[in-house]
C-alpha cells in the first residue's frame, strides 16, 4: 500500500506502480518545460522539484502509518500484496483439504485417491483519490515559502484518503452515489456487510458497565469467540477490535472479591484471542474480529498510494495534484469439502447459487429480528431465517439434514 524501497525491490509489481508514477511525474514537468520554450508567461514555470515530490513520499507514509484511531488499517498494512494496476479484479482458488488415509499391518491393500476440490472467488480493486490544487498566480510565493503550503495540502489530503480507506474496509466499496461497485459479480461489501464475513447480531450488552467480569466473560466466549474457535473452527488466534464504549467498560476490575486483572486483560488471555484493541471506527456494541495472516484477509494493491501533478493544458490553469492508490480487500474463506461426489456437486450448486444471490441482492439480512429473502431468478429458498443462517455455516450439513425447499415467487420477511 505505500512504496518503500525493500518493496520496490523485492516486488515486480511495485517497482511497475512506482515506474508508472514517475512517468506521471515526469509528464507534468515535460509539460511546464513547453510553456517555458515556448515563450509564456515566465512567473508560471511551474517545475515540481525533486526534493517537493520527496517531501511528498515521505509525508504518504508517515501519514498513512499514524494511528487515527480506527487502528486496524495499520494492522492490515503489512499484510498488503502488489499486482499490476491492470487488474480490476484478482481472483483466486479456494482448496479443500485432500487426502484419505488408512491404515494396515502390510500396506498391501489398494491406496485411496483423492484431490483437491476448488471454489473460486475474487476481489475487485477500485482506485480511491482526491486532490488538491493552488491558483497559478501563488506559484512564485510557494516557490519562495519552500512549498511548505502545498506540501500541507497533500498531508491533509493523504488524511483524508487514509480515513475513507478505513471506511470502505468496514463498509464496502460504494461509488459516488452510494452503490455498491460490482466487477464480474464480484463486490465487496465490507466487514460489516459482505457474505464472506461471519456476521453476529449481539444479544449481551458489553457497554452495560453493570454487568460484572464474569458475565462478560461468558457473553463473549458463547457469542463471539466460540463462533470463530469452535463453529468456524479457526486455527490462529483472532485479533479483536471493540468501540471505546466498550473498552470504558472492560477497563474495570474483574471481580471486586480479589485483586483481580481488568475486564479486558482477562478475556485478552483466552484461548484462540491474540489481542484486544479498541478503534474509533466501531461504536456502541460493535465489536470486529479477524486473524492477522495473509491467508486470512489482506489488502490487494494495485497502486500504492502516490501524489503527482497533472499536465495543466494552458499556461493559466491552476496547479493541481491527485493523490490515489487502487486498493481492494481480500477476505478468505475455506472451500466446501465433501467426499460424497453426489453430495459435493448439489453443495457446490446450492453455495453458488446463494453467494450469487447476496451479490445481487435477492438475500440480505435485515435488522436484528428479521431476515429478508427475495427469490427472482433462483427457484428456491430457506424458509427460516435459522436455516439461511446454518446454510452459511455449514452448506454440507445442511443438505444433509434439509431435502426439500420452498418455491418463493415473491419478497418474504421471516420473523424471529
Amino acid at each position: 500500500m505505500l512504496f518503500q524501497k525493500s518493496l520496490i525491490a523485492n516486488s515486480r509489481s511495485a517497482q511497475e506502480q512506482w515506474d508508472e508514477v514517475q512517468r506521471a511525474r515526469t509528464a507534468s514537468n515535460a509539460q511546464e518545460v513547453m510553456f517555458a520554450n515556448t515563450g509564456q508567461v515566465r512567473v508560471n514555470e511551474g517545475l515540481i522539484p525533486r526534493d517537493v515530490y520527496q517531501e511528498f513520499d515521505n509525508v504518504t507514509v508517515e501519514r498513512m502509518r499514524s494511528d487515527d484511531g480506527d487502528t486496524f488499517l495499520n494492522d492490515l498494512l503489512p499484510l498488503s500484496r502488489s499486482v499490476s494496476i491492470g487488474k480490476l479484479v484478482h481472483k483466486f482458488r479456494q482448496a479443500s483439504d485432500a487426502g484419505r488415509v488408512q491404515t494396515s499391518m502390510t500396506g498391501q491393500i489398494g491406496v485411496k485417491m483423492d484431490q483437491v476440490e476448488y471454489t473460486f472467488d475474487g476481489s475487485i480493486i477500485p482506485v480511491h483519490d482526491t486532490g488538491f490544487y493552488r491558483n497559478w498566480r501563488e506559484w512564485n510565493a510557494q516557490q519562495s515559502e519552500g512549498f511548505d503550503a502545498l506540501i500541507d495540502d497533500q498531508r491533509e489530503s493523504v488524511a483524508t484518503l487514509r480515513r475513507h480507506l478505513a471506511d470502505q474496509f468496514l463498509d464496502g466499496h460504494v461509488d459516488a452515489q452510494g452503490n455498491n461497485i460490482v466487477v464480474d459479480g464480484i463486490s465487496w461489501g465490507g466487514m460489516r456487510n459482505d457474505s464472506r464475513v461471519a456476521q453476529v447480531s449481539l444479544v449481551f450488552d458489553f457497554t452495560d458497565d453493570t454487568k460484572t467480569g464474569t458475565e462478560i466473560k461468558a457473553a463473549f466466549i458463547s457469542e463471539i469467540r466460540d463462533i470463530l474457535f469452535i463453529t468456524n473452527k479457526c486455527e490462529k488466534d483472532v485479533t479483536y477490535y471493540i468501540s471505546r464504549e466498550i473498552a470504558s467498560v472492560w477497563e474495570k476490575r474483574f471481580s471486586d472479591q480479589y485483586d483481580s486483572r481488568l475486564v479486558d486483560q482477562e478475556i485478552g488471555s483466552l484461548i484462540g484471542v491474540a489481542n484486544i484493541k479498541v478503534s474509533s471506527k466501531l461504536t456502541g456494541n460493535q465489536i470486529m474480529g479477524f486473524v492477522l495472516d495473509q491467508n486470512f484477509i489482506r489488502p490487494i494493491v494495485g497502486m500504492g498510494i502516490n501524489t503527482v501533478a497533472m499536465p495543466r493544458p494552458v499556461y493559466n490553469s491552476n496547479y493541481e495534484f491527485a493523490v490515489w492508490g487502487a486498493i481492494g480487500f481480500e477476505v478468505r474463506e475455506g472451500a466446501v469439502r465433501t467426499n460424497d461426489p453426489a453430495l459435493l456437486k448439489q453443495t457446490k450448486g446450492l453455495k453458488k447459487a446463494l453467494d450469487s444471490a447476496f451479490q445481487r441482492n435477492w438475500v440480505r439480512l435485515g435488522k436484528q429480528d428479521e431476515v429478508i429473502v427475495e427469490v427472482k431468478n433462483l427457484g428456491w429458498a430457506p424458509v427460516q431465517p435459522k436455516e439461511v443462517e446454518f446454510f452459511l455455516s455449514d452448506p454440507v450439513k445442511f443438505i444433509q439434514e434439509y431435502d426439500s425447499f420452498s418455491n418463493v415467487g415473491q419478497s418474504s420477511v421471516f420473523k424471529r
